[in-house]
Protein backbone atom coordinates (compact mmCIF):
# COMPACT_ATOMS: atom_id res chain seq x y z
CA UNK A 1 0.00 0.00 0.00
CA UNK A 2 2.92 2.33 0.78
CA UNK A 3 4.28 1.83 -2.74
CA UNK A 4 0.85 2.45 -4.21
CA UNK A 5 0.51 5.69 -2.23
CA UNK A 6 4.00 6.79 -3.24
CA UNK A 7 3.25 5.99 -6.87
CA UNK A 8 0.07 8.04 -6.73
CA UNK A 9 1.95 10.99 -5.24
CA UNK A 10 4.62 10.74 -7.94
CA UNK A 11 1.93 10.80 -10.60
CA UNK A 12 0.44 13.86 -8.93
CA UNK A 13 3.84 15.57 -8.88
CA UNK A 14 4.39 14.82 -12.58
CA UNK A 15 0.91 16.07 -13.43
CA UNK A 16 1.55 19.24 -11.43
CA UNK A 17 4.82 19.78 -13.28
CA UNK A 18 3.08 19.28 -16.61
CA UNK A 19 0.38 21.75 -15.61
CA UNK A 20 2.92 24.33 -14.52
CA UNK A 21 4.85 23.97 -17.78
CA UNK A 22 1.62 24.35 -19.76
CA UNK A 23 0.72 27.50 -17.83
CA UNK A 24 4.21 28.93 -18.41
CA UNK A 25 4.02 28.33 -22.16
CA UNK A 26 0.49 29.74 -22.30
CA UNK A 27 1.52 32.93 -20.52
CA UNK A 28 4.59 33.25 -22.72
CA UNK A 29 2.31 32.92 -25.72
CA UNK A 30 0.16 35.76 -24.41
CA UNK A 31 3.25 37.89 -24.17
CA UNK A 32 4.14 37.05 -27.76
CA UNK A 33 0.64 37.98 -28.92
CA UNK A 34 1.00 41.29 -27.13
CA UNK A 35 4.30 41.87 -28.91
CA UNK A 36 2.71 41.43 -32.32
CA UNK A 37 -0.27 43.64 -31.62
CA UNK A 38 1.77 46.52 -30.21
CA UNK A 39 4.44 46.65 -32.93
CA UNK A 40 4.94 50.19 -34.23
CA UNK A 41 7.43 51.95 -36.52
CA UNK A 42 10.21 53.95 -34.84
CA UNK A 43 9.65 57.63 -34.24
CA UNK A 44 11.84 60.07 -36.13
CA UNK A 45 13.97 62.79 -34.61
CA UNK A 46 14.85 63.00 -30.93
CA UNK A 47 14.55 60.02 -28.58
CA UNK A 48 11.06 59.61 -27.12
CA UNK A 49 10.97 58.94 -23.36
CA UNK A 50 7.43 57.55 -23.61
CA UNK A 51 8.57 54.48 -25.53
CA UNK A 52 11.46 52.05 -25.41
CA UNK A 53 13.68 53.06 -28.32
CA UNK A 54 17.05 51.79 -29.50
CA UNK A 55 18.77 54.77 -31.13
CA UNK A 56 21.75 54.60 -33.48
CA UNK A 57 23.50 57.46 -35.22
CA UNK A 58 26.54 57.87 -37.44
CA UNK A 59 28.56 60.95 -38.39
CA UNK A 60 31.37 61.51 -40.87
CA UNK A 61 33.29 64.64 -39.96
CA UNK A 62 36.09 66.29 -41.92
CA UNK A 63 38.78 68.62 -40.54
CA UNK A 64 41.25 70.85 -42.42
CA UNK A 65 44.49 68.98 -41.57
CA UNK A 66 45.69 65.57 -40.41
CA UNK A 67 46.83 67.01 -37.09
CA UNK A 68 43.27 68.15 -36.41
CA UNK A 69 41.88 64.60 -36.44
CA UNK A 70 42.96 63.37 -33.00
CA UNK A 71 42.05 66.59 -31.15
CA UNK A 72 38.54 66.37 -32.64
CA UNK A 73 38.27 62.74 -31.55
CA UNK A 74 39.40 63.59 -28.01
CA UNK A 75 36.94 66.47 -27.77
CA UNK A 76 34.12 64.18 -28.90
CA UNK A 77 35.09 61.63 -26.25
CA UNK A 78 35.19 64.31 -23.53
CA UNK A 79 31.82 65.59 -24.71
CA UNK A 80 30.22 62.15 -24.36
CA UNK A 81 31.74 61.63 -20.92
CA UNK A 82 30.52 65.06 -19.82
CA UNK A 83 26.99 63.98 -20.75
CA UNK A 84 27.20 60.83 -18.67
CA UNK A 85 28.26 58.56 -21.54
CA UNK A 86 31.49 56.94 -22.64
CA UNK A 87 33.49 55.67 -25.61
CA UNK A 88 32.88 51.95 -26.09
CA UNK A 89 35.57 51.52 -28.75
CA UNK A 90 38.16 53.55 -30.63
CA UNK A 91 40.20 53.33 -33.80
CA UNK A 92 42.35 55.81 -35.73
CA UNK A 93 40.07 58.76 -36.42
CA UNK A 94 37.03 56.88 -35.20
CA UNK A 95 34.96 56.46 -32.05
CA UNK A 96 31.88 54.57 -30.97
CA UNK A 97 30.20 56.70 -28.34
CA UNK A 98 27.39 55.84 -25.96
CA UNK A 99 25.36 58.83 -24.78
CA UNK A 100 22.07 59.07 -22.85
CA UNK A 101 19.11 58.86 -25.22
CA UNK A 102 17.65 62.29 -24.32
CA UNK A 103 20.99 63.97 -25.14
CA UNK A 104 21.72 62.32 -28.48
CA UNK A 105 20.69 65.30 -30.60
CA UNK A 106 22.57 67.68 -28.30
CA UNK A 107 25.70 65.54 -28.61
CA UNK A 108 25.48 65.50 -32.40
CA UNK A 109 24.98 69.29 -32.51
CA UNK A 110 28.09 69.84 -30.40
CA UNK A 111 30.19 67.38 -32.39
CA UNK A 112 29.23 69.16 -35.62
CA UNK A 113 31.15 72.19 -34.30
CA UNK A 114 34.40 70.17 -34.31
CA UNK A 115 34.62 70.09 -38.11
CA UNK A 116 32.56 69.92 -41.27
CA UNK A 117 29.80 67.32 -41.51
CA UNK A 118 30.21 65.18 -44.61
CA UNK A 119 27.36 62.83 -43.76
CA UNK A 120 25.16 61.93 -40.82
CA UNK A 121 22.33 59.54 -40.10
CA UNK A 122 19.98 58.94 -37.17
CA UNK A 123 17.65 55.98 -36.95
CA UNK A 124 15.65 54.38 -34.17
CA UNK A 125 13.98 51.06 -33.50
CA UNK A 126 10.86 50.92 -31.34
CA UNK A 127 11.28 47.90 -29.05
CA UNK A 128 8.50 48.77 -26.59
CA UNK A 129 6.52 45.60 -27.27
CA UNK A 130 9.67 43.42 -27.06
CA UNK A 131 10.54 45.04 -23.74
CA UNK A 132 7.06 44.47 -22.33
CA UNK A 133 7.04 40.88 -23.59
CA UNK A 134 10.35 40.25 -21.84
CA UNK A 135 9.00 41.72 -18.61
CA UNK A 136 6.01 39.34 -18.75
CA UNK A 137 8.21 36.31 -19.42
CA UNK A 138 10.53 37.16 -16.51
CA UNK A 139 7.59 37.59 -14.15
CA UNK A 140 6.10 34.26 -15.31
CA UNK A 141 9.42 32.48 -14.77
CA UNK A 142 9.70 33.87 -11.24
CA UNK A 143 6.16 32.76 -10.39
CA UNK A 144 6.94 29.34 -11.86
CA UNK A 145 10.00 29.12 -9.60
CA UNK A 146 7.88 29.82 -6.52
CA UNK A 147 5.38 27.12 -7.48
CA UNK A 148 8.20 24.64 -7.98
CA UNK A 149 9.63 25.45 -4.55
CA UNK A 150 6.23 24.81 -3.02
CA UNK A 151 5.96 21.55 -4.95
CA UNK A 152 9.46 20.50 -3.81
CA UNK A 153 8.47 20.98 -0.16
CA UNK A 154 5.58 18.55 -0.71
CA UNK A 155 7.63 15.85 -2.42
CA UNK A 156 7.56 12.65 -0.35
CA UNK A 157 10.19 10.55 -2.16
CA UNK A 158 13.63 11.06 -3.68
CA UNK A 159 12.23 10.38 -7.15
CA UNK A 160 9.60 13.08 -6.74
CA UNK A 161 12.17 15.56 -5.44
CA UNK A 162 14.57 14.85 -8.32
CA UNK A 163 11.79 15.41 -10.85
CA UNK A 164 11.00 18.80 -9.31
CA UNK A 165 14.67 19.80 -8.98
CA UNK A 166 15.28 18.98 -12.65
CA UNK A 167 12.48 21.34 -13.64
CA UNK A 168 13.79 23.96 -11.19
CA UNK A 169 17.22 23.84 -12.85
CA UNK A 170 15.67 24.33 -16.29
CA UNK A 171 13.56 27.29 -15.15
CA UNK A 172 16.51 28.88 -13.33
CA UNK A 173 18.63 28.69 -16.49
CA UNK A 174 15.82 30.19 -18.58
CA UNK A 175 15.29 33.00 -16.05
CA UNK A 176 19.01 33.86 -16.03
CA UNK A 177 18.97 34.09 -19.85
CA UNK A 178 15.88 36.30 -19.81
CA UNK A 179 17.38 38.61 -17.19
CA UNK A 180 20.61 38.87 -19.20
CA UNK A 181 18.55 39.89 -22.25
CA UNK A 182 16.72 42.44 -20.12
CA UNK A 183 19.99 43.99 -18.91
CA UNK A 184 21.16 44.28 -22.50
CA UNK A 185 17.88 45.83 -23.64
CA UNK A 186 17.92 48.29 -20.73
CA UNK A 187 21.40 49.39 -21.79
CA UNK A 188 20.35 49.71 -25.43
CA UNK A 189 17.24 51.73 -24.60
CA UNK A 190 18.95 54.10 -22.15
CA UNK A 191 22.16 54.86 -24.07
CA UNK A 192 22.21 55.73 -27.77
CA UNK A 193 25.08 54.53 -29.97
CA UNK A 194 26.88 57.20 -32.01
CA UNK A 195 29.52 56.09 -34.51
CA UNK A 196 31.88 58.94 -35.36
CA UNK A 197 34.51 59.03 -38.09
CA UNK A 198 36.88 62.00 -38.37
CA UNK A 199 39.18 62.47 -41.38
CA UNK A 200 41.10 65.17 -43.21
CA UNK A 201 39.09 66.97 -45.84
CA UNK A 202 40.16 65.95 -49.34
CA UNK A 203 40.41 68.78 -51.85
CA UNK A 204 40.29 68.03 -55.61
CA UNK A 205 43.46 68.56 -57.67
CA UNK A 206 43.45 70.54 -60.96
CA UNK A 207 41.88 67.66 -62.90
CA UNK A 208 39.45 67.02 -60.09
CA UNK A 209 38.20 70.59 -60.26
CA UNK A 210 37.46 70.07 -63.97
CA UNK A 211 35.09 67.24 -63.07
CA UNK A 212 33.56 69.31 -60.27
CA UNK A 213 32.91 72.16 -62.71
CA UNK A 214 31.42 69.79 -65.26
CA UNK A 215 29.13 68.29 -62.64
CA UNK A 216 27.91 71.73 -61.56
CA UNK A 217 27.27 72.73 -65.18
CA UNK A 218 25.23 69.60 -65.91
CA UNK A 219 23.34 70.04 -62.67
CA UNK A 220 22.48 73.66 -63.66
CA UNK A 221 20.91 72.43 -66.93
CA UNK A 222 18.61 69.96 -65.18
CA UNK A 223 17.93 71.50 -61.78
CA UNK A 224 16.87 75.14 -61.29
CA UNK A 225 16.30 76.47 -57.79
Amino acid sequence: MARSGSGSLLVMVKRSLAALVLVAFTLSGCGMAQHKSMAAPPDAGVPNDNRKMVWNASMDLTVPKDRDVEPAVEKARALAEGMGGYASSESTGGLVLRVPNPRLREAMTEIEKLGEVAEKHVYGDDVTSDYQDLEVRIENAKEFQERLRDLASKSATVEELLAVEKEQARVTTELEQLEARMRLMQSQTSLATLRLNVSKKVRPGPIGWVFVGAYRTVKWFFIWD
